[in-house]
């Protein structure tokens, strides 16, 4: 029992070294946010992630894919006849700028008569979405680019086993040009923002409530004329929306007053909706109890702060 401690000790410690590592520089999953082209994390989110040390909470799709890697990697060398290797560090940074890292899954070595010559990096990505060759997400893309750049190879593969164990491969070429972008993304974010401490500029609502929590009173920003028909654009959907939610609640109506006190409706066979009461719940009545033992009360209530809140005149 204490050697399992030990091991796990000693993973555990490993883990975290290699957490402190990718602190210090820009790696493969940072790119694409830094370039704007990661809809799921801003500029900021790498910032705080470097600056701050704030962590990304472990769920139950990164801990799938982490365990199903090896799957992918599998599944990769039986349809591919590549060689895979397990990488000899678990980063690694460009020989010219340090803070330019990358830590890839595999190493692969081309088949026979492959028109790649070298080794290569292999990506395994797993989803729940149907993937296919032509909706690679952009971010696989970029962190591929990334990583043939800081390891001065030419070609990287993308394995991925998406929705219904659904399991594909593409074989990419290195993209000077592509590359040079993200270099230069790369470099001003580094010397701009990480260096000197400094926030990047909000891109999503959860940047603008982490920079911004509170409005200054009176102040006033006047828009230029794109910015103002984004508002217009937003009203304009606002408003067809509440015309379509009306009209559903109208049919909703009428679909409630069909059921008289029958449990179900159906066609053809089929249930298309059913109406019923689900199990009685307990609540507990806030109101009473405040009046009834105010002193009790008082004593449990506590201020939160309210956040900002959109209101479209």
């Amino acid at each position: 029992m204490a050697t399992v401690a030990t091991e796990k000790n000693q993973i555990d410690e490993t883990e975290s070294a290699w957490l402190a590592k990718r602190r210090m520089g820009i790696g493969g999953t940072d790119i694409a946010a830094i370039c704007g082209m990661d809809k799921w994390k801003s500029p900021l989110d790498v910032y705080r992630a470097k600056v701050e040390g704030v962590k990304v909470e472990d769920n139950a799709a990164m801990r799938r894919g982490r365990a199903l890697e090896s799957l992918v990697a599998d599944e990769y060398a039986i349809n591919s006849d590549n060689i895979v290797l397990l990488p000899e560090k678990r980063i690694v940074e460009h020989p010219n700028c340090t803070y330019f890292l990358a830590s890839v899954d595999r190493i692969i070595m081309p088949k026979d008569g492959s028109q790649f010559s070298g080794n290569g990096i292999l990506e395994c990505k797993t989803t729940a979405r149907l993937i296919d060759r032509e909706t690679i997400p952009q971010t696989w893309v970029c962190q591929a680019q990334w990583y043939m750049y800081v390891m001065d190879l030419q070609w990287a593969s993308i394995a991925w086993m998406g929705g219904n164990f659904q399991f594909d491969y593409i074989e990419i070429e290195r993209n000077d040009e592509f590359i040079d972008y993200l270099v230069q993304e790369a470099v001003k974010f580094w010397t701009n923002h990480i260096e000197p401490q400094s926030p990047p500029e909000p891109r999503t609502a959860a940047d603008v409530m982490y920079l911004y929590p509170k409005h200054s009173p009176g102040k006033e920003l006047p828009l230029v004329e794109e910015s103002a028909r984004v508002v217009e654009t937003y009203k304009s959907l606002t408003a067809r929306i509440k015309h379509l939610e009306a009209e559903q609640d109208e049919l909703k109506e009428r679909i409630i007053t069909m059921f008289g006190d029958a449990e179900s409706l159906t066609y053809a066979g089929q249930t298309l909706a059913t109406y019923k009461a689900p199990k009685d719940s307990v609540k507990f009545d806030t109101k009473r109890f405040e009046v009834e033992n105010a002193e009790l009360y008082n004593t449990y209530c506590i201020t939160v702060p309210n956040s900002r809140r959109l209101l479209v005149k």
